[in-house]
């Protein structure tokens, strides 16, 4: 069972991202809802920020660290490429998330535009496709972790 949902977890992602953004679509949100919403949509640009700078660092490590060992690791389980994909996927999600706040906080707070209110569902549901994957990506390299863990201890139980 869990290895079906691992085999279509994106399409689970995206359904449910397509549902939240459905539901906000759906009910009556505005900016003025939330209290400080500049500093609000500040605080997730800045966790947005910090988050692509992570996803590129580790992006970039992968690419040009072939010799590590956890490096290897994902070679030898034929892993790497799709992490790869997947740090790269992440990173430019984040960067194009980064234009919602800033579009939110150019307007005024008690904006009640129809195109606001779909921008805020697509973002939304966008912000939440982008954390179901980025925690699929964080458990993926924990499972890769142990495996290179367990390995490394075997090795050094033979030395």
């Amino acid at each position: 069972m869990i290895t079906k949902i691992r085999k279509h977890e994106k399409k689970i992602f995206f359904f449910l991202s397509l549902l939240v953004a459905l539901y906000f679509l759906i009910c009556p949100i505005k900016l003025s809802v939330f209290q400080n919403y500049a500093d609000f949509l500040s605080s997730i640009q800045n966790v947005l920020i910090f988050t692509s700078g992570v996803l590129i660092a580790s992006f970039s490590i992968t690419s040009f660290l072939p010799d590590n060992p956890f490096i290897k690791k994902l070679k030898t389980l034929n892993l790497d490429l799709l992490i790869m994909k997947q740090l790269f996927d992440l990173s430019i999600l984040s960067v194009l998330l980064l234009i919602f706040p800033s579009i939110f906080i150019s307007l005024e707070q008690n904006n009640s535009a129809n195109i606001v209110h779909v921008g805020m569902s697509i973002f939304i549901g966008s912000l939440l496709y982008f954390i179901l994957s980025l925690c699929s990506l964080v458990l993926t390299f924990r499972k890769i972790l142990c495996l290179s863990l367990d390995s490394e201890k075997e090795k050094r139980k033979t030395n």
